[in-house]
């Protein structure tokens, strides 16, 4: 199709809205006009603008109606009241009599008017369905999305739930389909007015799960287990003026909620059934046989899965609550967490909301000037893999400190500005790995720093130091030889300075700046000496030549 026709079929929904008010407008003047209150003549002239109109309107949404992502026999209906339609309106246009006197002229203008009024409602509802879904005048339903944290109880050594590494695993819970009860929905209501059973843009259906893993004109839209390699899920997190961002702007966007759930969802694997439930508890195995290894391996899988949907959704919640996190490094399960960005309102209790449950995998955290206190190194005891830790500017004291007694990885503490005391001196060195500790305004005592640093390889960072020796300075600029500049020899003899040393500060002379002074060519080292040299001449003539 020539690419003017096809812009021509994108004026439709511009130009859909005209004849709609115009051909209402012509039943309400015709009834005005039958009273008596309005000129035919002029009512003519008015209907025949609606007529045309309506014929344009038609046209345009033919047109349209080549491009694909519609639905076949809504597209078709919808084309055939749109053209018949037009056509009554034209009709009566054409039936029209401005001089009233043809009784069955007016009558079956009358008639026509009518009915292409009639048309107007099931054409237009046909046309709210290919563009907005066939519940579109259903009205907006609100839905709560509840994200429930998917737990997972498997029989022997993997008996767990995610994030509480420490507390007995609970009574496994039903869960609800995650995809039935919680994608499908998402999808239903942001995404399906495009991509549902009436309207497939680009090929892509999101109202099935044949339809997700099919994708569209342009691929895959789905990687299930990748979130970073699915481009729904990329185009979804786009700054909303992007052109590639989905939903269009204007169109109603998903949540911070509803984009987790998704990136939770695919990151498990995408799963359609029942595999997207939490996995029940294993029965008790009486004999290892090889008839029961499906079983535990099954097991071991869905507790795979359900601690990657924790883990996803762990990490959205640190978005939205504006914590930084990143990967120690690049393909690594290890995270750096740093709260700095809302330190002053990040206390105990956002600790144990935001980062407990992503304690098996955080290595290094940063709570400096936070409002956490003593009651969240109880928690951060219990992080296996954690290296680094600061607490710089906390309520910590040596009560809460002495909860991390023993800690078998951490590496470095930062513990300036707090509210410490020599008791905390046998914590610190009952670290096995301790290597740096920063201790600057913590309240340890000299006594204190002195028996930590008499631990070998233990560097303490204290404040207390004299500042160290440099250990080498550079001295004052002299300069070697009253050689002139570099491009004197270029001057000509006549316009040569008599002096190689600025009269006025000493330096070399730059033959860019010299004066002509009783006869002889003076230079200076700037353009701010030739200024004092001519307040007072003589007071300069000793340095010269």
């Amino acid at each position: 199709m020539s690419p003017i026709l096809q812009v021509f079929g994108r004026l439709h929904p511009l130009l859909l809205h005209l004849p709609i008010g115009l051909l209402f407008g012509a039943l309400l003047l015709e009834l005005l006009t039958s009273m008596g209150m309005l000129q035919r003549r002029a009512f003519a002239l008015y209907l025949w603008g609606a007529a045309l109109s309506a014929c344009l309107t038609a046209s345009a949404g033919w047109v349209l109606g080549h491009e694909e992502g519609y639905d076949a026999a809504t597209l078709e209906r919808h084309e055939q009241l749109g053209i018949a339609l037009a056509a009554l309106a034209l009709v009566a246009a054409l039936l029209h009599d401005p001089s009233g006197r043809s009784r069955l002229r007016l009558g079956l203008a009358r008639a026509c008017l009518l009915a292409s009024c009639a048309f107007l409602l099931p054409a237009g509802h046909l046309g709210s369905t290919l563009t907005h879904g066939d519940d579109w005048l259903d009205g907006p339903r609100p839905r709560a999305l509840e994200v429930v944290p998917v737990t997972a109880q498997v029989s022997g050594d993997m008996a767990a739930t995610v994030g509480a590494p420490d507390s007995a695993a609970p009574s496994p819970v039903a869960q609800p389909e995650t995809y039935a009860e919680v994608v499908a929905p998402i999808f239903a209501e942001r995404c399906a007015r495009c991509h549902g059973a009436k309207k497939h843009k680009g090929g892509l259906r999101l109202d099935s799960p044949a339809g997700l893993l099919a994708g569209g004109e342009d691929g895959p839209v789905l990687v299930p287990g990748d979130v970073a390699a699915s481009p729904l899920l990329l185009r979804a997190r786009l700054p909303l003026e992007h052109e590639d961002h989905m939903p269009p702007e204007g169109k109603p966007q998903p949540t911070a909620a509803e984009l987790a759930a998704l990136e939770s969802w695919v990151a498990a694997g995408a799963p359609f059934g029942s595999a997207s439930r939490a996995a029940p508890a294993a029965a008790p195995i009486a004999e290892a046989t090889p008839v029961d290894a499906p079983t535990k391996t099954e097991g071991a899988k869905a507790h795979a899965e359900a601690a990657n949907v924790q883990r996803v959704a762990a990490l959205a919640a640190l978005d939205a609550a504006f914590v930084h996190h990143e990967p120690v490094q690049a393909g690594a399960n290890g995270l750096v967490l740093d709260v700095a960005a809302v330190a002053p309102s990040f206390g105990d209790a956002e600790l144990e909301r935001l980062v407990v449950p992503l304690a098996a995998d955080v290595v290094e955290l940063v709570l400096a000037r936070s409002a956490v206190d003593d009651a969240a190194l109880s928690s951060i005891a219990r992080f296996p893999a954690l290296v680094r830790l600061d607490l710089r500017a906390t309520q910590v004291t040596d009560a809460g400190l002495a909860a991390l007694a023993g800690h078998a990885t951490l590496a470095e503490l930062v513990l300036a500005q707090t509210k410490l005391s020599d008791a905390s001196v046998d914590v610190l060195l009952g670290l096995p790995q301790l290597a740096k500790v920063a201790l600057w305004n913590s309240g340890v005592s000299p006594a204190g720093l002195a028996r930590l640093r008499a631990r070998a390889g233990l560097v303490v960072n204290a404040g207390d130091e004299p500042p160290a020796e440099p250990l080498e300075s550079e001295g004052e600029l002299a300069f070697s030889s009253e050689r002139a500049l570099p491009g004197a020899e270029l001057v000509p003899e006549s316009l040569r300075p008599i002096n190689a040393t600025c009269p006025v500060s000493g330096s070399p002379v730059n033959p860019k700046y010299a004066v002509l002074h009783e006869g002889r060519v003076i230079g200076f080292c700037c353009p701010n000496c030739p200024k004092e040299f001519w307040t007072d001449p003589a007071k300069f003539a000793a340095k010269l030549p």
